[in-house]
């Protein structure tokens, strides 16, 4: 005779016969089990569920000739089951099963705290802190691992009884993390997405000199900025804030802007009359284009298929294939044309025009202006905000920010906001417009709906071009006077 316990050989789905481990997870209601056993010998299989036991095996059952009893349960309930096999009512299990049958138990990060303060910190935002208090849910009863950067920590967390945990982190270093969740069970599932933080919330970074222009890459990882006197562009690591590589150019790079798939960049320069076009993976330029002369300002389509470049001396708009890299189009007529703009939806240019104190609308598709709006003493930087419904344009000479209202395209309102207003930048919700003043060493922060300044940030010496990260996180200031790049929350 066997000495051998009765045992459970298998589990698994019914139909489709998926084999389920010891514990496990499934969706499946519907489940067939195996049990060996010495032949001949009685045995009651229960499930535990709720904390109430059920024999699921009728009076008598006993293994077969070949030491082997099937079962099947069907319908079964929701939550976790603890299969027994036992003799009898009054005996000890000589083996248990554990499954947890309907939804898949989800491991989280369900919060993020800073450890000093106690404040909550959103999903992707900015903090200066750097020691956190984390909490989520994983499996009851057992353990995880926390991962940063897709690294597991060391040290295994407990989870209680409901499924709760809590983690205090070491001291986290400056910069864009990530962090998940890790079950210490099963095949080690992990939490998905992870939640994001970015550590420190300011940075002075030395770039080439005279920086004019920036652009962020579309997915936030690195921001590039044109070095004018420095003949450069710099290439800045956005998560550890540093210039990871310069990219030398022949003369003079003015103004940028960026494909919107994020593998090429334009550059013009003022003296050269040329926009580069340089790939952003190899970091190398890759074509260049003859434009009007003196090029002034830059933007690109929203489908990337066009790029516009105006030029005061030459009185126009220049519009380039971005496929083929050719000038297809001049757009003539356009005096003191100083910068362009162009909104969301690609229907419309504003090209500013300082010395007859007028913005003119230009139709994309007839490439023809269909109007002319007054707009302050001098007007200069132009952006559209991401809804399209209006436009900014600073005017250094009074101080302010014209709102054009794009339906009407007329002047709704003159926004003051401090001396040589120059650059201006909307964050990606549409809420606030960040407005560069030159000889004030400021940022001027816009609360849209308001129209007015509602604070106002420091940053380096003469501030004349400014970025905003995708995700609304943080702002890259160009500082012509001191050569560097502030970067700041985006608030």
């Amino acid at each position: 005779m066997s000495t051998q316990n009765p045992f459970f050989s298998f589990f698994s789905t019914f139909p489709g016969g998926t084999p389920l481990k010891n514990p496990d997870i499934t969706q499946s209601k519907d489940i067939e089990m195996g049990a060996d056993g010495p032949p001949g010998d009685p045995l009651e299989i229960t499930d535990t569920h709720n904390g109430v036991i059920k024999v699921l095996t009728p009076p008598g059952s006993v293994f077969n000739t070949s030491g082997r009893y099937l079962h099947r349960v069907q319908n079964m309930l929701d939550g976790a089951h603890t299969f027994g096999l036992r003799a009898n009512s009054s005996s000890t299990p000589f083996h248990q099963w554990v499954l947890t049958v309907g939804a898949a138990e989800t491991l989280t990060i369900e919060m993020i705290k800073g450890l000093i303060s106690g404040k909550e910190i959103p999903e992707g935002s900015s903090t200066s802190e750097t020691l956190f208090a984390m909490s989520g849910k994983a499996r009851a009863n057992a353990t995880c691992y926390l991962r940063i950067d897709g690294v597991r920590q060391q040290g295994l967390i407990a989870v209680d009884g409901s499924r709760n945990w809590t983690y205090n982190t070491g001291t986290q270093t400056p910069g864009l993390h990530s962090y998940a969740v890790e079950g210490n069970y099963d095949s080690g599932p992990v939490s998905a997405p992870p939640r994001t933080l970015r550590i420190g919330l300011s940075a002075t970074i030395p770039v080439g000199k005279e920086p004019v222009g920036s652009v962020a890459h579309p997915n936030g990882s690195h921001v590039y900025v044109c070095n004018t006197k420095g003949s450069s562009v710099s290439v800045i690591d956005a998560g550890n804030q540093t210039v990871i590589n310069t990219i030398r150019l022949a003369q003079d790079p003015s103004g940028i802007t960026i494909h919107p798939n994020g593998l090429f960049l334009y550059v013009y320069g003022a003296l050269a009359s040329t926009v580069w076009v340089i790939n952003t993976q190899s970091q190398t330029v890759t074509a260049t284009i003859k434009v009007g002369v003196t090029p002034n300002g830059i933007a690109i389509h929203p489908n990337g298929t066009r790029v516009y470049v105006c030029s005061a001396t030459y009185r126009s708009v220049t519009v380039i294939d971005t496929q083929n890299l050719t000038v297809i189009k001049t757009i003539d007529n356009l005096p003191g044309s100083l910068r362009i703009a162009i909104n969301p939806n690609g229907s419309y240019l504003y090209v500013t025009q300082a010395g007859f104190r007028t913005v003119s609308v230009i139709d994309t598709r007839s490439q023809t202006v269909i109007k002319t709006v007054n707009a302050g003493q001098w007007p200069f930087e132009i952006a559209a905000n991401p809804s399209g419904s209006h436009v900014f344009v600073t005017d250094k000479e009074s101080g302010t920010v014209s709102v054009i209202e794009t339906q009407s395209h007329t002047v709704i309102k003159a926004i003051s906001v401090g001396q040589h207003p120059s650059k201006l930048a909307f964050h990606p919700d549409g809420s606030r417009a960040y407005v560069c003043l030159y000889l004030d060493n400021l940022v001027a922060v816009i609360d849209t709906q308001s129209q007015a300044v509602i604070k106002t940030d420091s940053v380096g010496q003469g501030p004349g071009a400014i970025t905003v990260l995708p995700d609304g996180t943080l702002l890259y200031v160009s500082n012509a006077a001191s050569s560097t790049v502030s970067v700041i929350p985006a608030k």
